[in-house]
C-alpha cells in the first residue's frame, strides 16, 4: 500500500494511454465532430406504414435540435442555429489553442457549445462494453492481443500490495487531482477492488473512497455507485438519480436522431430501425425529455477555467498539496494557470519565504517531449510559485523506457517508486 502522503496530479498525457484526447487533440476532435455528419435511419410515412432509409445529419443540425428542445438560448436571448454552432467550430480552428480549457476561458459566449462537444467527444471512449473494458466479449482477439491499463495497473498494484482484505485498502494515502474530464480511472479502479476482494459495490465504493479524486474542470459525469452509497440519496427518486448518473456508456451523436421528429412531421428520425418498434417507446416525448436532461445534466457536469477557479475545491487542492510528502505530475502541460488553480501563497507566506510544501517534501513531474531549457522552466515555475528548493524538483524530460508506450509507469519504476 501507498503509506506516504501522496498527491498526484493528472494532465491529459495521464489518459493517453486509453486513447483519450490531449489538449490539441480534443480541439481537433470538437473541430471533426461540428463539420462532421452521423449516420442514423429515417422512415418515411406512407399509405403501407412507411419505409425506412440510413440517412446522414450534420452534426451541427442536430446539436440545433437538441438546444431548441432544452430551450438553450444565445446571450441575447435568440435561439442557436447550426450556423452559430459551425461559427464556434470555425473560431476554435482558427484560434489554434492549446486545450479547449484556454479556448472557452478567453471565448465564454462558446461554453455551452464547448461543454455538449467535450461530452460527445470524450465519452466515445468510455464504454464499458469495448475491447479495452471486456475483451472476454471478443474471445477472437485474445489469442492475438490483450488489452494494457499502462500507468494504472502500477498504481493499482502499489494501492494493493500487502492488503491482505480490503479493509487495509482504506490505510493508502492518496489524493490524485485531475485536470481531464474522463472518469477511466474510477472505472479501473472500482472494478478492480470489487473484484481482487470480492467485495460488494457499496463495500468496494467504501474503499475507493479513500482515494481522494478530484476533477479541476469536472467529469462527464457520476457514477450510479457514485451517488448511490458515497452521497445522501435518501430525499432522490430513482428517476433523479438516473438523471444525474451516468454510466460508462459513450454518448453517440447519432443518438439526438431521435429528437428530430415531431408529431407532424411526415418523416420520423431514429438511431436504427429498431428505434421504429413501438414496443420499445425510445420516440416517445418522454424519451426526448429524458435524451435531452441527461445529455445537459452531462454538459453541467463540465466546468470553464473561471467556472474552476471560483469553486470550492482550491482549498482542497491547496491544503492536499501542504500535507503531501511528495507531489507527481504525470501528463502535465505545466501551465501556469493550471498550476496556480493548486495553491498559491499567502503575502504573509511570501514575505516569510515559505514553502507551500512541507520541508521534506519532493515533486516528481514527467515532461516528456520538453526540450531541457523548458524543463527549466517549468522548475523555476514552482521554484518562484510555491518557493520549492530547485534540489526537490524532479522534473525530467528522459528516463529509462520513456519511448515505450508505458512511459508513465516507467517514469515511477526508475525515478520515482510509489512503494
Amino acid at each position: 500500500m501507498i503509506e506516504k502522503e501522496t498527491v498526484m496530479i493528472l494532465g491529459a498525457g495521464a489518459s493517453a494511454h486509453l486513447n483519450f484526447a490531449l489538449g490539441t487533440e480534443l480541439v481537433e476532435d470538437i473541430v471533426r465532430l461540428i463539420f462532421g455528419n452521423s449516420t442514423g435511419v429515417k422512415k418515411i410515412k406512407d399509405a403501407s406504414g412507411g419505409r425506412v432509409v440510413q440517412h446522414a445529419i450534420n452534426n451541427s443540425v442536430l446539436l440545433e435540435k437538441f438546444l431548441e428542445l432544452s430551450k438553450q438560448t444565445k446571450a441575447d436571448g435568440k435561439k442557436y442555429t447550426s450556423k452559430d454552432i459551425e461559427k464556434f467550430g470555425q473560431s476554435l480552428f482558427h484560434a489554434q489553442p492549446p486545450s479547449i480549457d484556454f479556448y472557452l476561458q478567453k471565448n465564454p459566449q462558446y461554453a455551452l457549445l464547448g461543454k455538449l462537444a467535450i461530452v460527445l467527444c470524450l465519452s466515445r471512449h468510455e464504454d464499458k462494453d469495448s475491447w479495452q473494458n471486456a475483451p472476454y466479449k471478443y474471445p477472437h482477439r485474445l489469442y492475438e492481443e490483450f488489452p494494457r491499463f499502462g500507468w494504472y495497473k502500477y498504481l493499482w498494484d502499489s494501492l494493493s500490495c500487502e492488503c491482505d482484505k480490503y479493509e487495509d485498502f482504506k490505510k493508502n494515502k492518496v489524493t490524485i487531482i485531475t485536470y481531464n474530464y474522463d472518469r477511466s480511472l474510477e472505472n479501473y479502479l472500482i472494478n478492480a477492488i470489487q473484484n481482487y476482494f470480492n467485495v460488494s459495490e457499496a463495500d468496494a465504493a467504501e474503499a475507493f473512497n479513500t482515494i481522494k479524486i478530484y476533477h479541476v474542470y469536472g467529469k462527464l459525469g457520476k457514477f450510479y455507485w457514485e451517488v448511490n452509497y458515497l452521497e445522501d440519496s435518501s430525499d432522490k427518486t430513482p428517476d433523479g438519480i438516473m438523471m444525474e448518473t451516468n454510466d460508462f456508456t459513450p454518448w453517440e451523436p447519432r443518438v439526438l436522431f431521435r429528437l428530430m421528429s415531431s408529431e407532424n412531421d411526415s418523416v420520423e428520425y431514429g438511431m436504427s430501425e429498431d428505434d421504429f418498434n413501438p414496443s420499445r417507446n425510445v420516440l416517445s416525448y418522454e424519451n426526448k425529455t429524458k435524451i435531452v436532461d441527461r445529455f445537459n445534466a452531462a454538459a453541467k457536469g463540465i466546468m470553464t477555467f473561471c467556472e474552476a477557479t471560483s469553486g470550492h475545491n482550491k482549498d482542497i487542492f491547496s491544503d492536499a498539496i501542504r500535507k503531501a510528502e511528495r507531489v507527481y505530475f504525470l501528463g502535465f502541460g505545466f501551465q501556469i494557470e493550471n498550476i496556480k488553480i493548486l495553491g498559491t501563497l499567502s503575502k504573509e507566506e511570501l514575505n516569510q519565504g515559505k514553502s507551500l510544501l512541507r520541508d521534506t517534501a519532493k515533486i516528481y513531474g514527467t515532461a516528456y517531449s520538453k526540450s531541457y531549457s523548458e524543463v527549466d522552466k517549468i522548475i523555476y515555475k514552482f521554484h518562484n510559485l510555491w518557493f520549492v528548493p530547485i534540489s526537490d524538483i524532479k522534473i525530467t524530460n528522459k528516463w529509462l523506457g520513456c519511448d515505450s508506450e508505458d512511459i508513465i509507469s516507467c517514469f515511477m519504476r526508475e525515478i520515482a517508486p510509489l512503494v
